[in-house]
């Protein structure tokens, strides 16, 4: 008899996917959360169990505990005695594409947030959290393996998280550490670290950085030295 998950509309599961856990068919150690329908079709027509979330602020208007509880029940149909999960943004979710910090602390807010859920499914599998993003020019998992010569490589990548890859820029995460591991990967609670992270893009430049409820504005002057213009509160 086939197993059941009902399956929300802000949360998309791969037909394969479903079909590999209804017939108790899953395989590997790793699911992948990531954005957007088609990255989580591709991945899964390559061998990577792949669920996809509508979009990176979905957390805000979702009443959870309905895809808690299916989640942990994909997890405990996994083969394996510990599943790896692992929240995949884009290339793009670390690059400044305006002279604030507005971009970086929403990415900052969807993992931090996505891993308040995660840490809340109850599963019989040890489950291990990681969380990242694409490196290189290709923007989405599904354009890194459209244009791979070796796609079963990254396949093999991101289904060993915990392993250094060329492809993607992964760092493991627990409950105790999740917010500081967080805040080195997406660079926008301290100022000091913004600046250096994207100083190339900065210097010469005038740029607002908001912390809690301010914004400041300042300057990068070409031989780098940052000074404060003005503050709003």
């Amino acid at each position: 008899r086939q197993r059941q998950m009902c399956i929300r509309d802000r949360l998309y599961y791969p037909q394969e996917l479903i079909q590999a856990y209804q017939n108790g068919k899953l395989k590997g150690n790793t699911i992948v959360w990531t954005e957007g329908e088609f990255k989580a079709l591709t991945a899964q027509k390559h061998g990577i169990n792949c669920l996809s979330f509508a979009g990176i602020s979905m957390y805000k208007d979702l009443d959870f505990f309905p895809y808690i509880k299916e989640l942990a029940q994909l997890i405990d149909s996994m083969p394996t005695k510990a599943v790896n999960i692992v929240i995949l943004y884009d290339t793009d979710a670390i690059e400044l594409k305006n002279l604030n910090n507005d971009r970086q602390q929403q990415f900052n807010r969807s993992a931090k947030e996505f891993f308040k859920v995660g840490f809340q499914v109850k599963s019989k599998k040890k489950i291990n959290f990681f969380v990242g993003h694409i490196t290189g020019e290709n923007k989405g998992l599904d354009d890194v393996l459209n244009v791979a010569s070796n796609p079963k490589a990254i396949a093999k990548a991101i289904n060993n998280p915990s392993q250094p890859s060329e492809f993607f820029n992964l760092t493991q995460v627990h409950k105790t550490n999740y917010n500081k591991k967080i805040d080195s990967l997406f660079v926008c609670n301290n100022l000091e670290d913004f600046v250096n992270r994207y100083k190339s893009q900065l210097l010469g430049q005038i740029f607002d950085f908001k912390y809690k409820s301010s914004i400041s504005t300042y300057q990068l002057s070409d031989n780098g030295k940052l000074t404060a213009i003005n503050d709003f509160y």
